[in-house]
């Protein structure tokens, strides 16, 4: 396993239910956002290099506060 480090930056992709919002998409401005279809509809996608685990937590909260169900997260590995 690859260590991961709480106080480095790491590159995540995380997955929210449904489409975001556009103003939303201003919050994650360095990232790269995608849409992805399901047998549910459509789902978002954005992959995004965070500072630090806490920056993580700030994303999460910020999902969580414009309600959308965050279906996945996950630690891209570098190269």
């Amino acid at each position: 396993m690859y260590p991961i480090s709480f106080d480095e930056p790491h590159k995540y992709s995380i997955t929210v239910q449904g489409l975001i919002n556009v103003s939303l998409i201003q919050v994650f401005s360095k990232a790269t956002i995608s849409k992805i279809k399901s047998d549910d509809g459509e789902n978002t996608e954005i992959q995004i290099q965070l500072k630090d685990q806490p920056h993580l937590n700030g994303v999460i909260n910020a999902l969580f506060n414009a309600r959308y169900v965050i279906l996945r997260i996950k630690y891209i590995k570098p190269g």
